[in-house]
């Protein structure tokens, strides 16, 4: 199973809130290229299942460490798409477990 972690999300969620109201919805993922798994799929980011992800709830979001490409800490958009071009983002999604 993948070790996960907790990041800085920042800079992701600067680059994916484009309406700046600090909240990210279905919508602005996909805008910004990339799946809405991390509503569906455990560990869900969305915990409250109120279809919007706080900065708060996507920084206790446990995600994958290969999702840091650059293993600064730090998440942004830009390795968040690129992860889920990976065979092991598309396996599973930056959110989801390995299945045992």
């Amino acid at each position: 199973m993948p070790q996960t972690k907790s990041f800085n999300v920042d800079a992701f969620v600067a680059g994916v809130d484009t309406n700046k109201d600090g909240f990210m919805t279905k919508e602005e993922f996909k805008a910004a290229g990339l799946t809405d798994r991390m509503f569906l799929t455990p560990p869900f980011c969305d915990p409250d299942h109120d279809e919007k992800i706080s900065k708060k709830e996507m920084g206790e979001c446990k995600l994958p460490e290969a999702v840091d490409m650059d293993k600064d800490g730090k998440l942004t958009k830009e390795e968040m798409v690129a992860f889920e071009g990976t065979s092991l983002g598309k396996e599973r999604g930056p959110g989801e477990a390995k299945p045992e």
